[in-house]
């Protein structure tokens, strides 16, 4: 295969990861192996051997961290939010796209969060004005497993510029609360 050797302009760390494999990080895939743990650490730090995080909580913006995660065909099981951090590009495998399965013991509102609000306060991690480069692509979100009667979102977007969600299906239960995209505030 293709060695992914991605450098960032103006980011003086040499071991920055640029693209990250989901499996690099841990994931498995196999729709049983809760994988959440994994998918968050491959979006939320620098490298895959590193405890430092990127752009989250308290950074307004950076375009300095980009990171391209990729998800290899399967299913991956999750029980709580995917956080999908500043400058981040989700994208699934385009021939047979992966699928995300919502765990029966799911706790959260949200699947995937690109703008994460802080607890008891109402307010984003991000300036809603400035919340650019991301994209969720070639994904299939499945909460058939979850409980129909709460209210979640399998994506909480915020709008924005220099963002895209492109060939994703949401597949949910029948007269259920869920709700495929919940799109706030931001700029655009």
């Amino acid at each position: 295969g293709m060695t992914m050797n991605g450098k960032v302009p103006f980011n003086s760390d040499s071991t920055f990861q640029v693209f990250r494999n989901v499996k690099s990080f841990g994931a498995v895939g196999d729709g049983v192996t809760d994988d959440t743990a994994a998918i968050n650490r491959a979006i939320s730090v620098v490298n895959s051997g590193s405890n430092i995080n990127r752009c989250g909580p308290g950074c307004d913006s950076t375009t300095i961290q980009p990171a391209l995660v990729y998800f290899p065909q399967g299913t991956y099981l999750v029980s709580s939010t995917i956080i999908q951090y500043y400058f981040t590009q989700i994208v699934g495998d385009a021939v047979n796209p992966p699928t995300i399965k919502v765990a029966g013991n799911f706790q959260g509102q949200q699947v995937i969060d690109s703008d994460p609000y802080y607890p008891n306060s109402g307010n984003n991690w991000y300036t809603n004005q400035n919340n650019f480069y991301r994209q969720i692509r070639n994904l299939v979100i499945d909460s058939r497993s979850f409980s129909p009667a709460p209210t979640i979102y399998l994506i909480h977007w915020q709008v924005a510029q220099a963002t895209s969600i492109t060939n994703v299906q949401f597949l949910m239960p029948q007269n259920s609360n869920h709700i495929g995209i919940f799109a706030d505030n931001g700029s655009g």
